[in-house]
C-alpha cells in the first residue's frame, strides 16, 4: 500500500492523507501536529504532487 502512495507521489499525482486519532493526531496544545508536519516534508521532497490533509 505505502509502494502505490509513493508511486502517485512520484508521478505527481495527488493524494488525500487522512489522520484520523486523538488529541495528540489534533495536536493539542502546540501550533503544529505530526500530521502537519508530515504533509510539509513530503511536500518538500514531492513538490510536483498536491497532497491534501483531512485530520478529523
Amino acid at each position: 500500500m505505502l509502494e502505490r502512495v509513493r508511486e502517485k507521489l512520484k508521478n505527481g499525482e495527488k493524494i488525500i492523507y487522512v489522520a484520523f486519532g486523538d488529541s495528540i493526531t489534533e495536536g493539542y496544545g502546540v501550533e503544529e501536529g505530526w500530521p502537519e508536519k508530515l504533509v510539509k516534508e513530503l511536500k518538500i521532497k514531492y513538490p510536483q504532487s498536491e497532497i491534501e490533509l483531512i485530520n478529523k
